[in-house]
């Protein structure tokens, strides 16, 4: 191998750790939360549908409830991030605790049960 293709073989070795480097730094990007979610009712309703689908059953199953979680969605969204949290409550009543609790008992964890994985995943939606 020429003095040459052996500095370009090392330029190459050093560009790709440094790059591996950056990207271990940046660290993973943040999720979407209730409370910073830039995603529309429709985009979240639309992922709670695929990545909860025995959830959405039971929500789609009653009309009066899906329609209470459309409007609590629209409620919570008008609002401006960083005020958000305030309004969770008004999801949670929406939903019913009673009426999804034999589904999931974290089905109203609005950071972690499936509205929160819903949000987190709106945007391919």
């Amino acid at each position: 191998m020429s003095a040459l293709n052996k500095g370009f073989v090392r330029y190459l070795g050093t560009a790709a750790g440094l790059g591996c480097l950056a990207i271990a730094a940046a660290g993973p990007a943040s999720a979407d939360t209730l409370n910073t979610t830039t995603c529309s009712e429709q985009q979240i309703m639309s992922s709670l549908q695929q990545s909860a689908p025995m959830i959405w059953g039971k929500i789609s199953g009653d009309p009066q409830t899906e329609q209470k979680l459309r409007v609590a969605l629209d409620v919570l969204l008008a609002a401006p991030p960083g005020q958000r949290e305030q309004l969770a409550n008004t999801l949670e009543q929406a939903l019913g605790k009673d009426q999804l609790s034999d589904i999931s008992d974290d089905v109203l964890n609005a950071s972690g049960g499936p509205i929160g994985r819903a949000v987190n995943a709106c945007h391919n939606f």
